[in-house]
């Protein structure tokens, strides 16, 4: 909750906030262009993250040769800022496994090679895709956020011999989601969006206070679906199954309203 000025407070949620800020139209009061600008500096930009120090939590990492095989691979292709984004995931991944009874080494691996494709030009991604007949992760014009996830998949399986159904099921709907979603793969795109690198630390702080997976899916999700009503922006259908089947997998304890931000 924010208040600028004498106006009303201002319940901002993140994703919102970053799509709407250039418009300066999130919410009915007058944001104040520093504030738009130093929100959007803090979270958005590379030039951000490269003056970030993030200390990984490397001995807690697996030690097996395939993991080793692959962040040696990674450490080599990445740019600075990608690989420091990995790191985080990789850390929150670990945590989430141990907090939700999940393999930690699965789930580290699944994170290490989460964007493996992302260090590519986004032609040689879409070139890929078209030769070897890679669906895209959702409908939409393909490219990178369309199409990272599954080419990811693609060529960890094919550059490292990975065939864990699972690992591959989490890299390749990692951005987007879909209905019936393995355990890993929600796990996984929950790490994605709240590690501490270049996410926001505030959906991180909430959603790593909620004691169930599903639970903490749906939360991530709902905020990563920002307020498409409020906005006026179209729903994407796949989007709202990934939705419909997350909220089905609440559990039967589930508050009546999840806590916003």
């Amino acid at each position: 909750m924010i208040t600028f000025g004498n106006n009303s407070p201002i319940q901002l949620n993140f994703l919102s906030f970053k799509a709407n800020s250039k418009n300066n139209n999130t919410t009915g009061n007058k944001i104040p262009a520093d504030i738009l600008a130093y929100y959007d500096s803090l979270f958005l930009t590379d030039s951000f993250i490269k003056e970030i120090e993030y200390d990984a939590q490397m001995d807690l990492w697996p030690k097996d040769p395939i993991f080793i095989k692959c962040h040696d691979a990674v450490e080599t292709k990445f740019p600075h800022e990608l690989y420091k984004h990995t790191q985080g995931v990789i850390d929150t991944a670990i945590e989430l496994a141990n907090k939700f009874n999940l393999d930690p080494d699965k789930a580290a691996l699944a994170a290490l090679l989460h964007d493996y494709s992302k260090h590519l030009p986004e032609s040689q991604i879409i070139k890929l895709a078209k030769k070897n007949k890679i669906p895209q992760a959702a409908s939409g014009e393909p490219g990178d956020k369309t199409l990272h996830g599954p080419v990811s998949a693609f060529l960890a399986k094919k550059e490292f011999g990975i065939n864990d159904q699972d690992v591959l099921d989490a890299l390749s709907y990692h951005t987007y989601g879909k209905p019936g979603m393995c355990n890993l793969a929600k796990l996984l795109l929950i790490a994605d969006k709240i590690e501490p690198v270049r996410r926001d630390p505030f959906l991180r702080e909430e959603a790593l206070k909620i004691k169930d997976l599903n639970t903490c899916f749906a939360y991530c999700y709902r905020d990563m679906l920002g307020n498409p009503f409020e906005y006026y922006r179209k729903l994407n259908p796949e989007l709202v199954m990934v939705w419909n089947d997350a909220v089905s997998n609440l559990p039967r304890s589930k508050p009546k309203k999840i806590k916003n931000i």
